[in-house]
């Protein structure tokens, strides 16, 4: 009178599907990981491609899995336009990093922090997502002008669950964008 919890026919091995293949009363129980890992720690940290001035990348294929996996990631952003000042009102130049986090549904929530020349997460620097949510971080960074100068700075993010069930099979959505010569 129950409808089926696993597939039917024989057990098979766990795979990430939202079904309980080797029907041991859970699924998706099995040791999965996507292209990234690992990543688990500051010490491991996976770069991601570089962007320069005014662009930016995305990525589709992130997991968080399982419960208590955390990912790590540095982004190198440089200045590639060669500008320098604002338009003759000042000779600073000024970027935004921003780094945007898509979750899945049906993932729980999930803990976003993001900073910029660091792999540390001070107080204010984490931020809860809820699933199927999407938020953006973002800071901004001083440059500088003078003959040869290129600024470039490296932003470090770490996605994690935070509350039941804390991670998907479903991948999440990375983007980010480096805003250069922002005069403020």
């Amino acid at each position: 009178g129950a409808p089926a919890t696993c597939p039917p026919g024989n057990p098979t091995t766990e795979t990430c599907n939202n079904l309980d293949d080797n029907c041991d009363g859970t699924a998706d129980d099995g040791g999965f990981s996507d292209a990234y890992e690992p990543n688990p720690d500051c010490g491991s940290v996976y770069t991601l491609g570089s962007v320069g001035s005014d662009a930016g990348n995305t990525y589709t294929s992130m997991t968080v899995y399982g419960s208590g996996d955390g990912d790590y990631f540095a982004i190198p952003m440089r200045e590639s336009d060669g500008s320098c000042g604002c338009g003759g009102i000042s000779f600073d130049e000024d970027y935004q990093a921003s780094v945007t986090l898509t979750l899945p549904a049906g993932a729980g929530s999930y803990e976003f922090c993001m900073n910029t020349n660091s792999c540390g997460w001070p107080t204010g620097y984490c931020f809860e997502v809820p699933a199927g949510g999407t938020t953006t971080l973002s800071q901004y960074l001083d440059g500088a002008c003078g003959p040869g100068q290129t600024d470039s700075y490296t932003v470090y993010v770490r996605v994690s669950g935070a509350n039941a069930p804390g991670f998907e099979c479903s991948p999440y959505t990375l983007s980010y964008y480096f805003d250069a010569g922002l005069c403020r």
